[in-house]
């Protein structure tokens, strides 16, 4: 019976140990905007993304890297609005929606807050409404 508590309290530990360890990673890296920029499934290198305060106080830029990843630290938790630099984008690329190159975004304590800006054409994907008499007629 002994030996049982042990292995419990061993294993108990363990997963609280665990646990602990990745929300205390979480809270020490701070607050953060980021996000990924891929058009036609490959990733876009080279875009310029600013980070400013809702009354337009630069906080930092960000450039997308190899893998179309870009990211900027902001001082605190709060309200930041978010620019991507159309300017910057490739030739052929364009966002999805002109009017959303600007976004306003909140970034609560701890948190890394992911920022999407839709690149290219949007495609229709059928429903599955519509797809269910090609489904029922395959079988």
């Amino acid at each position: 019976m002994r030996r049982a508590a042990v292995v419990l309290g061993a294993l108990l530990g363990s997963l609280f140990m665990l646990l602990g360890y990745g929300a205390t990673n979480a809270w020490a890296e701070g607050e953060a905007l980021q996000g990924t920029l891929r058009f036609e499934g490959k990733p876009v290198q080279g875009v310029q993304i600013q980070v400013t305060t809702p009354d337009d106080q630069p906080v930092g830029t960000g450039t997308t890297n190899a893998a179309g990843v870009w990211r900027v630290a902001v001082p605190a938790p709060g309200e930041y609005k978010v620019s991507l630099a159309e300017d910057s984008l490739p030739q052929g690329v364009t966002l999805r929606d002109p009017a959303r190159k600007t976004l306003t975004v909140q970034v609560f304590e701890g948190n890394v807050r992911s920022v999407l800006f839709p690149l290219g054409e949007r495609v229709a994907q059928p429903s599955r409404f519509d797809r269910a008499p090609q489904l029922l007629f395959c079988l």
